[in-house]
């Protein structure tokens, strides 16, 4: 039985996808990292309100990083987890070819990664087809507390603590029956790197910084003060309370 497949460059191998997982293919868009993601996931996007996954293979592999170019795409594809997009060089063809015996039968399964569901041979060449349910697969969390497990906070009595878990059931559950209407407006701010949100209601202005005048014996995060139309500023760099690296002052 042949099976319609998508054939595709990332980092100098060849690649396939099943055609009916695929949605569409684009060019890749402004992304944005999220923290704590697998090294291979390397930012996300939003698609016509739906967020994608990027996905690296090059990085899933564990090759070197190789720079993304305006010349690349993304394959876009439904998974088992939501979409995800796959990087890609170049797009090759649309074959109809027939799966080779699949390793996932085989007694030696163990032994190849997850990801390649098997292999096909298209001119004279070993073409590694993807499984799309295993692209944004991964381990579970075996650290990450569920309801059966004992939960002990140091000082606290027994009433406190129930307590607090009646209080961040209320939270839940008012945060669950939100209107749009309750919802909060946010701005969206990047910070070198870094993606911060902030709510619109405590912000007065977005103001462009100006002359800034040191602080003696004030902490890292305080970066100095500003004037702003006669009145004094105290700039803050908030990356250090985050625990990341803080900003260079020139």
């Amino acid at each position: 039985m042949t099976n319609l497949l998508m054939t595709f460059t990332a980092a100098g191998s060849r690649y396939a996808l099943p055609s009916d997982s695929l949605v569409e293919v684009l060019r890749v868009p402004l992304l944005s990292r999220i923290e704590g993601a697998p090294a291979h996931e390397i930012g996300v996007f939003d698609l016509r309100g739906s967020v994608v996954n990027v996905i690296d293979l090059n990085l899933r592999f564990s090759h070197t990083r190789q720079p993304i170019h305006s010349s690349d795409y993304l394959a876009i594809v439904n998974t088992g987890f939501g979409l995800a997009g796959v990087l890609i060089n170049q797009l090759n063809d649309f074959i109809d070819a027939v799966l080779l015996d699949s390793h996932r039968e085989t007694q030696l399964a163990d032994d190849f990664d997850p990801l390649i569901s098997g292999f096909i041979e298209h001119n004279g060449e070993m073409v590694m087809v993807l499984a799309v349910d295993e692209l944004l697969k991964r381990e579970t969390d075996e650290c990450r507390l569920t309801e059966s497990e004992p939960f002990e906070v140091e000082h606290l009595s027994e009433e406190d603590i129930a307590q607090l878990r009646a209080r961040s059931e209320q939270y839940r559950q008012a945060v669950a029956s939100m209107t749009p209407a309750e919802t909060q407006q946010i701005v969206l701010v990047r910070v070198h790197e870094e993606a911060l949100a902030f709510s619109l209601d405590p912000i007065i202005e977005f103001a462009p910084l100006s002359e800034i005048y040191p602080i003696p014996f004030t902490s890292q995060q305080i970066i100095g003060c500003m004037n702003l139309r006669g009145e004094i500023v105290v700039v803050v760099d908030l990356l250090p309370s985050l625990g990341l690296k803080a900003m260079t002052r020139t």
